[in-house]
């Protein structure tokens, strides 16, 4: 079942992918296994709290760096997709801006 819709809204130096989605709209308990699909490429993934939730070579789909918190204390926050010790750009054969992140279930 599709769960969540996005796009990737930049990559960088380090080939993660921070994503259009809202971390405080997802709703997946830490350690738990989602698929990803980017531009067409699937993969398995855990969703988790930070970079540390995950080992070695394994990618992940947790809250990112990227955000701000505005005037009221409001904090936005971006999920992002990683491969820790890898590029997730590459894992997904280097997809586009523009190209849709699915998150599946």
């Amino acid at each position: 079942m599709l769960v969540l819709l996005g796009r990737p809204r930049h990559f960088d130096g380090y080939g993660n992918l921070k994503t259009t989605l809202r971390a405080e709209a997802q709703s997946y308990a830490a350690e738990t296994s989602v698929r990803l699909r980017v531009g067409g490429h699937e993969h398995g993934a855990t969703a988790g709290g930070g970079t540390f939730s995950v080992t070695h070579g394994q990618l992940a789909f947790a809250p990112g760096s990227s955000g701000w918190t505005d005037r009221t204390g409001s904090e936005t926050r971006w999920m992002e997709i990683f491969l820790r010790g890898g590029n997730a750009w590459e894992s997904f054969q280097r997809p586009g801006i523009g190209d849709q992140v699915e998150v599946l279930d």
